[in-house]
C-alpha cells in the first residue's frame, strides 16, 4: 500500500496527531481546515510477457486492465488471482477488474504448445492441420489432393498419434504430450468416366488400383434404366443390369456408359382446364426453388428460380429434386386449390408465367 500523505492534513490545527498508524484527536478544532487524501494500493502482475502488464498503484474502485501478452512456444490458459478481486474473464489474455481496498496480485498460467508437422508428400491442402497445439487438443488433418494420385494412408514419423482413420484423407487425433509428425501416402490414380448417368455423385473420379468403385445411373425423365456397357477397361461389373453396382479398379482408366429404354414423357396439367406437353413448346422454362429441396440436402432458396431455354433440362431438374412440401396451394377464382404433387415446372408464354406439374 502506498499513501502519498497518511491520514488527515489538519493544517495549523494542533489537535490532530499521527501516531503509530492512528489519527488521534486530543482537543477541539475547526473541521473546515481538514483535507482528506486518497489511499492507493498495489497491483502485481506475474508471468506476463506484455509491455503493458497492468501492474501499478490504483485507488479503490479504479478499473484495472491486465495483459498476458505473447509467450513463444506457449498458449495463454487463465489468470490466477489473490486479493479479493473479481476478474471480468479469467480465461481472456486481456481482461480487467475493479480495484478493491487492498493490494492485489494476478498470475498468468501458461500451457506448453507442441508442434504438429503434416508432410503432404507432394499433395496440396489449403488447411493441412499443421501448427502448434496444447496436449489433449483434437487435431484435424487433411491430405488434400495430388494430381494423378489417389490418397492411400497416413503414416506417423514420430509422436505416434492414434488416428481416427489412417485410410481417410481427412481424419483427426488427440495430441499427446509431445511433438507429432505425420505423412500422407499416395498411390497412382486412374480415372473413371461415366456417360449418360444422372445420379450425383455417379461414381466418376480418380481411384487407386484395387479400390472398389461404386457407380450409380440415377433416373432419367421418360426412360427406365436398361444396363451398363464398358467402353474401355478390363473390369467385371457386380451386376450390369442394376442402376447401382460396383467393380474393382484396374491399373488403367475405365469408361462406362449407362443405357436407357424410352418409356414416354409424362403429361403435364395445370389447375386450369388446359393440358400441356412440355416437349412440344419452345417457351422459356423455370423451376421454383422454394418448392424444392436439392438432392443430398444441398439447400434451397425462396422466391428464386432456375431458368432454362429448353423444357428437357427444366423437367429433369424438377424431377431430380425432392419436394419441400407435397402440397401445393394454387389460387383459382378467389379460392385455394390443394394438390399432391411430385414436381412442377413453369413456362413463359405471351407475357405470363404458367404453372404445370406432374401429379
Amino acid at each position: 500500500m502506498i499513501c502519498p500523505s497518511l491520514g488527515w492534513d489538519t493544517g495549523s490545527n494542533p489537535g490532530v496527531k499521527y501516531t503509530g498508524g492512528w489519527t488521534i484527536f486530543d482537543q477541539a478544532f475547526n473541521g473546515d481546515n481538514i483535507t482528506q487524501y486518497t489511499v492507493f494500493y498495489d497491483v502485481t502482475v506475474n508471468g506476463s510477457y506484455d509491455s503493458t502488464t497492468g501492474a501499478g498503484i490504483y485507488a479503490p474502485g479504479a478499473k484495472v486492465t491486465i495483459n498476458a501478452g505473447f509467450r513463444q512456444g506457449y498458449a495463454f490458459m487463465w489468470w490466477n488471482s489473490t486479493g479479493l478481486i473479481s476478474l471480468n474473464n479469467a480465461y481472456s489474455a486481456t481482461t480487467f477488474f475493479y480495484m478493491p481496498s487492498n493490494d492485489a496480485s494476478v498470475t498468468v498460467s501458461w500451457g506448453m504448445l507442441y508442434l504438429v508437422t503434416v508432410n503432404l508428400n507432394g499433395g496440396y491442402s489449403s488447411n493441412s492441420g499443421a501448427g502448434s497445439y496444447l496436449a489433449g487438443t483434437t487435431v484435424n488433418i487433411n491430405a488434400g489432393t495430388k494430381s494423378g494420385y489417389a490418397f492411400s494412408h497416413w503414416t506417423s514419423d514420430f509422436g505416434l498419434p492414434a488416428l481416427n482413420n489412417q485410410y481417410s484423407a481427412t481424419t483427426y487425433f488427440s495430441l499427446p504430450t509431445g511433438a507429432v509428425s505425420v505423412t500422407a501416402n499416395w498411390a497412382q490414380a486412374y480415372n473413371v468416366y461415366i456417360d449418360d448417368a444422372y445420379a450425383y455423385p455417379n461414381g466418376s473420379g480418380s481411384y487407386a488400383s484395387g479400390t472398389t468403385v461404386n457407380i450409380h445411373a440415377g433416373t432419367k425423365l421418360g426412360y427406365t434404366f436398361s444396363h451398363w456397357t464398358v467402353d474401355y477397361g478390363n473390369i467385371t461389373l457386380a451386376d450390369a443390369y442394376s442402376s447401382s453396382t460396383s467393380f474393382n479398379m484396374p491399373p488403367t482408366y475405365v469408361s462406362i456408359v449407362a443405357n436407357w429404354t424410352f418409356t414416354g414423357y409424362p403429361t403435364w396439367v395445370t389447375y386450369g382446364e388446359s393440358v400441356f406437353h412440355p416437349y412440344d413448346s419452345e417457351s422459356l422454362y423455370r423451376v421454383p426453388y422454394e418448392l424444392l429441396y436439392f438432392k443430398n440436402n444441398v439447400g434451397y432458396g425462396h422466391n428464386t428460380y432456375a431458368y432454362f431455354d429448353n423444357p428437357s433440362d427444366a423437367c429433369y431438374l424438377a424431377d431430380s429434386w425432392w419436394w419441400q412440401s407435397m402440397d401445393y396451394i394454387g389460387s383459382y377464382d378467389g379460392g385455394d386449390l390443394y394438390y399432391s404433387l411430385e414436381w412442377m415446372v413453369e413456362y413463359y408464354d405471351n407475357g405470363e408465367w404458367h404453372s404445370y406439374w406432374k401429379k
